[in-house]
């Protein structure tokens, strides 16, 4: 009944200084449910009735008193105002502008109108119809002055409706937009506060999850299921020796079990592969047939080496399409011809595509017999490491232990060392849970202390925005409207600072990459949507304080400051 039934007239105007004319006439139809539009049109009709039809986008402080009385009384019209009170509205004026003031009033009286008049000047009073006196708040004199020649009719309130919930957060929206917008340099050291929270949360989740892919993605490149061996390390003083304790003779015993799918050796030095005037460095790996089975590494040309060729220790080798890439030209056919690796000639057999998810993909690659290594490349009897594949259809832990048993037992001790994927992969996890949290809590803390700072910002901004709180209050705004607003605005600016911290997030992560830096980053859905309810948290936890002391605001004792 309030918004849609009484309308105010203030002796000091109370015009928002932020708002244009039209923009502050509409004020009180936001409340009253009015849409967009319809309110903005009337608005402008009123004021263009009330003369400041070309005053529509001023300022009121691009008005003169009389003009800013005029949109106070425009827009105590919007919503209808069958009831004005007018708090000595020639207060402020001059003379002339006081009685053009009080013959608009009395123009809205013959329209239906009920025009109340606060006032101890006894020339306006004596411009009304009928005049009350009190004194020390009782009534001590009531006259007549002048009876209306005709019937006043009586004006239709402007109803918009109930308001909805969604043109509410509309408006809530645009007019926090706004607030921020006009104190633009302290919203946005604010913002900052917040892009730096939510940069840390969105490039904490970026890096654990390039870091998990990063390891998974290794760790599948070594096959399912497969474990690897190598000499075990003995502490020689100061110096760390290997002993020489894996052996062909091992690989063949471990290739014949029957819960083994396969075993090769996996013998690797670094060498420069030359043909015709081009060369390139290389990792040379000396391995057996299964190789290839146990690793992700399809053969594109030609064929692999089988076992004819290892007995025989042929001068056989494949090559990755890095390697070919770098030897050959395109109209060149490589499979066939003869390289050198260093001065050992090699025939290539066969082009395989590069294991690029495993540390056998990480440079350019080339393989041969590990017969052919060990005489002609490595000069040595023994094994740098062994692969092994354990067969599904066993237990992968029986498996592991019966391979070390059966080592022991040949070696009559343990001279060796498992490396288990699986292993590897659990522990990782557990690391990287322990890792994340303690990630998140440092990228938590940061977007806290910037969620405090908004909170600081936004009791600051109630304590300077009380007049206006009483006004919104008077024209209709209801307590949970003040609260949505200043919740919207500690919402507003957490999510720009959301928005701008996530584009932080990627710049940063672009240039880590583009520098080469060793940190694997994975951006996805999943941490913007990390990003977005962090700052729509951050920015409810913050909003929740102030908005519930504005909406707490006796609106007499705010507009009384």
């Amino acid at each position: 009944m309030r918004r849609h039934t009484f309308g105010f007239v203030f002796q000091g105007y109370n015009l928002l200084a932020r708002l244009s004319a039209r923009a502050n006439v509409a004020l009180p139809a936001i409340y009253a449910g009015m849409a967009a539009g319809s309110r903005n049109a009337r608005a402008a009709l009123l004021l263009e009735r009330l003369g400041l039809g070309d005053r529509l986008d001023h300022r009121p402080t691009q008005l003169s008193g009389g003009q800013q009385q005029r949109v106070g009384i425009a827009r105590a019209l919007i919503n209808g105002g069958r009831v004005i009170l007018a708090d000595e509205p020639t207060g402020a004026l001059d003379s002339r502008t006081s009685r053009e003031i009080l013959a608009l009033f009395r123009t809205l009286c013959e329209e239906g109108h009920t025009v109340v008049i606060v006032t101890h000047d006894s020339t306006v009073a004596a411009a009304a119809d009928r005049v009350i006196e009190i004194a020390d708040g009782r009534i001590v004199a009531a006259h007549t002055l002048r009876a209306p020649a005709t019937p006043p009719k009586r004006p239709a309130p402007q109803r918009g409706g109930a308001p909805s919930r969604i043109r509410q957060g509309y408006d809530a929206v645009g007019n926090a937009a706004h607030t921020i917008v006009l104190h633009r340099l302290r919203n946005l050291l604010t913002v900052l506060g917040i892009v730096v929270g939510i940069a840390s949360v969105v490039l904490a989740v970026a890096m654990g999850e390039g870091s998990q892919r990063e390891v998974m993605s290794n760790l599948a490149g070594l096959g399912s299921n497969v474990i690897a061996l190598y000499p075990s390390r003995g502490q020689d003083g100061l110096t760390l020796r290997q002993t020489e304790t894996l052996t062909p003779v091992d690989v063949e015993r471990l290739a014949a079990l029957p819960f083994v799918n396969g075993a090769t050796p996996a013998e690797q030095q670094h060498l420069l592969l030359r043909f015709g005037g081009r060369s390139t460095q290389v990792t040379l790996y000396g391995v057996a047939p299964s190789f290839f089975r146990i690793l992700p590494m399809p053969v594109l040309a030609g064929h692999t080496f089988g076992d004819e060729a290892l007995e025989q220790g042929r001068m056989e080798v494949l090559i990755d399409t890095r390697t070919r890439e770098a030897l050959f030209a395109r109209h060149e056919e490589p499979l066939g011809a003869v390289i050198l690796a260093g001065d050992v000639p090699l025939k290539i057999v066969g082009i395989v595509q590069p294991a690029i998810s495993s540390r056998y993909g990480l440079q350019p690659f080339a393989a041969l017999p590990y017969s052919t290594f060990l005489k002609r490349v490595a000069g040595k009897r023994s094994l740098q490491s062994v692969l092994l594949q354990i067969s599904e259809s066993v237990d992968h832990a029986v498996g592991i232990a019966a391979v070390r048993k059966l080592l022991e037992t040949w070696h009559g001790r343990r001279d060796f060392e498992i490396f288990d994927s699986e292993e590897i992969r659990a522990a990782f996890l557990r690391t990287r849970r322990v890792f994340g949290l303690l990630i998140f809590a440092v990228a938590g803390t940061a977007l806290a202390v910037a969620s405090v700072g908004v909170m600081n910002m936004m009791l600051v901004a109630v304590a300077e925005r009380t007049r206006e709180i009483g006004l919104l209050m008077a024209l209709g705004a209801r307590r949970s409207d003040v609260m949505m607003q200043f919740l919207v605005e500690a919402v507003v600016i957490c999510g720009a600072g959301g928005v701008f911290g996530i584009g932080a997030a990627f710049v940063v992560g672009y240039a880590v990459r583009a520098l080469g830096a060793p940190v694997a980053m994975a951006f996805g859905w999943d941490t913007v949507a990390a990003a977005v309810v962090s700052a729509s948290l951050a920015g409810i936890t913050a909003g929740v304080l102030p908005a519930c002391r504005a909406a707490r605001i006796d609106p007499v004792d705010a507009l009384a400051r």
